[in-house]
């Protein structure tokens, strides 16, 4: 499991949907932690 720059997203979507899926999961958590915090 690895997270991919937003330009490597953008390269690879078509094959990395469940991946991109993932890391933006990980960027919402990142911002709710920032609103909470």
């Amino acid at each position: 499991m690895y997270l991919l720059p937003a330009a490597g997203i953008g390269m690879h979507s078509a094959g990395s949907y469940s991946q991109n899926t993932r890391w933006a999961q990980v960027r919402n958590e990142e911002v709710v932690q920032t609103l909470y915090s």
